[in-house]
């Protein structure tokens, strides 16, 4: 390379530090995570003993990974010019650090946005004012309800201003979701908080105009429940809701309320009042007994009340099931899977779902008859299958039907694309340069691939490791489509592999997102020294040979034909005949033998690239000037810093005095600080409509 001048710094020595970086980044987590090592040495020392030295004298695993690691490095610094290499952090932290400091105060900004909100609309449909009836009040809702979504995009459009932006906000995308697995078990992708959040809008609205009634359809495995569960806990006031997961043998009773024994106890404050109160109702039954039989009686009564009020005692009461609780302590219950209640038990939700919160209720199961005040808060979230394609689900009342139908909302499949090669699904720089964007296409790779990296992001994994789990995702989002009941032929996908097949139908097995993240976390905490074949054969096909043989067959047979998968002598036994869909060998298939195979590490840039699905902007198209400019541009950069930080001020002097106070107007209030927000944040000004306020 030739040398560059002391204060200029070309693209070339930019480029090079980037590669020499995110060598860095390895390095610095083999150094901060190695227990092997030390376990390594004690079993050496235990063969050593033995005498089977030889056993432990090979340089294999996590030895030759940083030796390798260690080479790269090296010949990474060297390029960069080591001499050069203060200067070249120097400059990309800059850059870096600007960004994330914008993007700290965007953050904050849609944060504060989000829960003014969401505060104003639970504060808007608690109130019954007259303010909730105006359509202008809503109009504005939804003007800003908007606003989050605008923030993203300049948060977007903020991270292409430089490599190490877009890196670093892709990175973090990437490492939030591997601390959302770890914390929740669940995964939200950049576009499933977006869809959920679209959802929770749209819920809120169901739940107003039906009686606080919401169905969420969906096919198995999409991930209802779980929104449900997220939906449940923002709705409910103090984020507690109750949970019904339904079965076919459900009665009314395992809803609504039952006659059983329970601890109870009398308050010692209310003994005066429930001895003359027991005393009066004894004289009145037993108008014949003598008056000393009558204080004998009376003292007795007293005796026992003041007995049980020291003492907790037995006592058989109808006890309260999960519905029937939820709505006299006015919160949200979710039943999960609802069609597979029988029909007598669904009816006895008829009458509560028609009482508006805060009237008189009843719940009837045979000669029991329950009384109660429904209390403000009240909601049901259903989540169900409806059609043809779900067995052992059971036939709606009309009467059911006619309750819940305003209040259905759909929920499908993440977005995963199904015909296009891992290559060919990225958007180079000059797509986008000319207005093509990505499509979120790429939901089940994401969560993919945040399995297969380390908690910073890193990925160290065979060659084609890529390809592989993008195969993976796209097979599992099309047998998703044919679980659903689509056609193949319909999908308007460019392949033979339907000629002399008969039609696919999956009745009995469907891929959640619990297969997806089984088969990829297996394969890592195997060190991936057998191919992710095998764990798809492990926790997919074999399983489903047992539960469902055919479906077995169109399985393999998707994921061989269709995703290039189980190829190679090891499965030369498996036969599959796509005209009865008969499948056979699976007694003979064993656990591969070969070599695992060698690992790389993988460059920021091919994992930000593959989480992202676009190319990461190059210095080249940014003309990022030269470090002889430095004095000028940090006095101009020193200016708008200073700017953004009195406007953050600004901005959160009217989040307190919002908090502080409480308005007549509180909508102009939200409006006056949602302003300010996005002026500064994502450059979308809301109006309130003229005379909307009073």
């Amino acid at each position: 390379m030739a040398e560059s001048s002391k204060g200029a710094i070309s693209t070339k020595e930019r480029e090079a530090y980037q590669h020499f970086r995110g060598l860095e980044r390895h390095k610095d987590t083999q150094d901060s995570a190695n227990p092997v090592a030390e376990l390594s040495e004690e079993i050496a020392t235990l063969l050593k003993a033995s005498g089977m030295e030889t056993l432990s004298d090979s340089e294999e695993g996590q030895n030759v990974l940083e030796n390798e690691l260690a080479s790269l490095l090296e010949e990474a610094k060297e390029r960069a010019g080591e001499e050069r290499i203060g200067v070249l952090k120097e400059d990309a932290e800059g850059r870096l650090n600007d960004f994330l400091s914008t993007l700290r105060k965007y953050r904050n900004a849609e944060s504060a946005v989000k829960e003014k909100i969401h505060t104003f609309i639970r504060e808007l449909y608690a109130g019954g004012t007259n303010k909730r009836e105006q359509a202008g009040i809503w109009r504005q809702v939804a003007n800003l309800e908007a606003l989050p979504a605008k923030i993203e995009e300049a948060i977007a459009q903020e991270s292409r201003k430089s490599p190490e932006a877009f890196k670093a906000f892709w990175l973090l995308e990437l490492r939030n979701l591997k601390r959302q697995f770890e914390k929740d078990g669940i995964m939200e992708t950049p576009w499933l908080r977006s869809y959920t959040e679209k959802l929770m809008a749209d819920v809120r609205r169901k739940m107003e105009g039906t009686n606080g009634v919401v169905v969420l359809l969906g096919p198995t495995g999409s991930g209802k429940t779980v929104a449900a569960k997220k939906m449940a806990k923002e709705l409910s006031s103090d984020g507690k809701f109750e949970f019904v997961s339904a079965h076919s043998k459900m009665t009314p009773e395992d809803l609504l309320f039952r006659m059983g024994i329970a601890v109870d106890s009398i308050e010692v404050s209310d003994v005066p009042r429930l001895v003359i109160q027991a005393q009066e109702q004894y004289q009145k039954e037993n108008p014949d007994v003598t008056p000393e039989e009558l204080k004998h009686g009376k003292q007795m009564i007293k005796n026992i009340l003041e007995k049980r009020a020291a003492t907790p005692f037995m006592i058989t009461k109808r006890v309260f099931e999960s519905v029937a609780r939820a709505a006299k302590e006015g919160r949200i219950v979710v039943i999960d899977e609802f069609n597979y209640l029988p029909p007598e038990t669904l009816a006895v939700l008829n009458n509560l779902l028609s009482v508006k919160a805060g009237s008189q209720g009843n719940i009837t199961i045979g000669d029991k008859v329950e009384e109660f005040v429904v209390k403000e808060g009240f909601g049901v979230i259903f989540t169900g299958n409806v059609g043809e394609a779900y067995l052992k689900r059971q036939k709606l009342d009309p009467a059911l039907v006619n309750r819940i139908l305003t209040g259905i909302v759909e929920y499908s499949y993440p977005p995963q694309e199904i015909d296009k090669s891992f290559h060919n699904s990225t958007l180079t720089n000059d797509e986008i340069k000319e207005g093509k964007t990505s499509e979120p296409n790429r939901n089940l790779f994401q969560i993919n691939l945040t399995h297969l990296v380390d908690t910073k992001g890193n990925l160290v994994a065979p060659e084609h490791a890529l390809d592989e789990i993008w195969n993976f995702s796209r097979v599992i989002a099309l047998i998703e489509k044919l679980s659903a009941g689509k056609d193949f032929r319909s999908l308007g996908l460019d392949s033979p592999v339907t000629q002399g097949v008969s039609s696919f139908k999956f009745e009995m097995i469907f891929p959640s997102f619990r297969n997806l993240n089984q088969v990829t976390r297996e394969w890592k905490l195997d060190g991936f020294t057998k191919p992710l074949n095998w764990y798809v054969f492990q926790n997919i096909i074999r399983p489903a040979s047992v539960i469902a043989p055919k479906e077995a067959a169109q399985l393999f047979y998707l994921f061989k034909d269709w995703g290039g998968m189980f190829d190679g002598e090891s499965w030369n036994e498996v036969d599959v005949d796509p005209t009865t869909w008969r499948i056979g060998g699976l007694d003979r298939v064993s656990e591969p033998k070969e070599g695992a195979p060698k690992l790389r590490h993988y460059s920021t840039d091919d994992v930000v690239e593959a989480f992202s699905g676009m190319e990461v902007p190059s210095y080249e198209d940014l003309k990022l000037v030269s470090s002889d400019e430095g004095t000028r541009i940090s006095a101009k950069e020193q200016l708008r810093q200073q700017e953004m930080e009195k406007n953050t001020s600004e901005m959160e002097a009217e989040i307190a005095i919002l908090e502080r106070e409480l308005k007549e107007d509180p909508l102009h209030r939200i409006i006056e600080l949602l302003e300010t927000i996005c002026g500064e944040s994502a450059q979308a000004k809301v109006t309130a409509p003229e005379g909307s306020a009073s």
